[in-house]
This record gives C-alpha cells, sequence and structure tokens, in this order.
C-alpha cells in the first residue's frame, strides 16, 4: 500500500485493523497503528476505536487503554 504511494483513509485503516485483531496479528496492527499516527488519522474517531478494538483481540489490553487515553473525542462505540 505505502510503496505504491497509496495513502489509507480512516475506513481503509480501520478495516485493516479489523482484520489484524481477527487474526491477531498484532506485529502487523503496530506497524499500521504507526502509519495511522504518520497520515493523521488519530484524531478519527472510527481509526481509534478500530485500534482500541485489535489491541483488545490481540490481548495488550494496556496498550488498547493508552489509545483510548490519547483519543480527543469518544462514543459509545469506543468505550
Amino acid at each position: 500500500m505505502n510503496r505504491n504511494g497509496i495513502v489509507p483513509d480512516e475506513v481503509s485503516m480501520a478495516s485493516i485493523l479489523s482484520a489484524c485483531g481477527n487474526i491477531k496479528a498484532l506485529e502487523a496492527g503496530m506497524q499500521f497503528h504507526s502509519l495511522s499516527v504518520k497520515c493523521g488519522l488519530m484524531t478519527n474517531l472510527f481509526a481509534g476505536s478500530s485500534l482500541i478494538d485489535m489491541y483488545s483481540k490481540c490481548g495488550v489490553i494496556e496498550d488498547a487503554r493508552k489509545v483510548y487515553s490519547s483519543m480527543p473525542e469518544w462514543s459509545v462505540v469506543s468505550m
């Protein structure tokens, strides 16, 4: 994706993070977390909620909590 110059948006990033969580691909999820920070997607509620979900499914609750605490706003979904 990145090699081809494609910049992910909120929807594609949320889908990627969801897939990482479903197959418990923590390392890939962490790489996409880094990419979402670089792309400025961390202010997006949808992407942030997907990150929380991914870390939770991978059993890394402390990182899920850190993402939750850093989100600028919350919704019923992220809570």
